[in-house]
């Protein structure tokens, strides 16, 4: 069943597909010299050469890339927070002798430890919903709007 646009059009094409159609790496070299002449009856002579490389992309694009979801963390990045939770904890639970470490650092590093595990835990759990929706978003070329199907 083809998919037809709320302006009426057929011709639409998924993310996906306009992200691997108008996505091109491009590279150059240059090389270039000269010979100049100048004052005090001595020539100069040099050299260069220059080299770039990229991606090239449409706006269209650049559009599609605001759809496009980000990475989720990876476990082992979880994991160090959870780590650094838990040292914190310790540190803060445990302060030593007076001279040693402040508790409150330890109070504080648990806090931003367990803020930023749970962060990214939950954002490792969104991205399969996500990269769903993504997949199912169209662009209209008639149109310019952007529409997501359902299942």
């Amino acid at each position: 069943m083809a998919r037809v646009c709320n302006c009426g059009s057929k011709e639409l094409k998924t993310l996906t597909a306009i992200q691997g159609q108008f996505k091109t790496n491009t590279s150059s070299k240059t090389v270039g010299g000269g010979i100049f002449g100048g004052g005090g009856g001595g020539m100069k002579m040099g050299a260069g050469v220059a080299s770039t490389s990229g991606e090239s992309s449409a706006e269209l694009l650049k559009k599609v890339q605001y759809y496009v979801p980000k990475y989720p963390p990876s476990m082992i990045t979880i994991l160090v927070f959870v780590f650094a939770a838990l040292f914190g904890a310790l540190l803060w639970g445990n302060p030593g002798p007076a001279d040693s470490t402040n508790p409150q650092i330890g109070l504080v590093m648990f806090i931003v430890g367990l803020f930023f595990a749970v962060t990214k835990y939950r954002r490792r759990r969104k991205y399969p919903s996500e990269y769903d929706k993504f997949k199912r978003t169209w662009y209209c070329f008639s149109c310019g709007s952007f529409m997501t199907f359902k299942k």
